[in-house]
């Protein structure tokens, strides 16, 4: 199985309405969600299951990604706004479903839950990409410690 973690690419730092939930991606943010989408566009993600922050940055940083991009499949979730790796970790294990995972988020949450899975201390900085593998098991038998590490990409500009 597979887990896909990806922060959101560089943002404002305020937004229009003051509120955090609302700050859009720069000029380079939008460059790097582009890189990402040359990352992504190796992928075949028919089978994943898509989750997405409700912020404006993390929708936009999706919105880059290619039309090819399989939308059927995408959820935007409340519960990953600003999510802590446990809470991160709590949506994973309870998921109805047992399909690869590519999850669309922020720090430190987002970091957290690649650290917790890998037992490697990672930091994504905006627009890192991180797939990680778990050998041999469904979604119900991850746990701290047992992910590899397949791929990590920091798209910076």
């Amino acid at each position: 199985m597979n887990l896909i973690l990806i922060r959101h690419a560089k943002t404002e730092k305020t937004s229009f309405t003051g509120q955090d939930v609302d700050r859009k991606l720069t000029e380079k943010g939008l460059l790097q969600a582009m890189k990402l989408n040359d990352i992504i566009s190796e992928y075949n993600l028919n089978n994943y299951d898509v989750w997405c922050s409700v912020a404006v940055r993390t929708k936009q940083t999706l919105s880059c990604f290619d039309k090819n991009f399989p939308t059927k499949n995408i959820a935007f979730k409340n519960e990953l706004y600003m999510a802590t790796g446990i809470q991160i970790r709590n949506l994973i294990f309870n998921a109805d479903t047992d399909k690869d995972l590519l999850i669309i988020g922020h720090n430190n949450g987002i970091s957290e839950i690649a650290s917790y899975f890998t037992g490697e201390d990672i930091h994504l900085n905006t627009a890192t990409f991180v797939h990680i593998t778990f050998d041999n098991m469904t979604r119900k038998g991850w746990s701290a410690d047992i992910g590899r590490i397949k791929k990590i990409v920091n798209t910076i500009y």
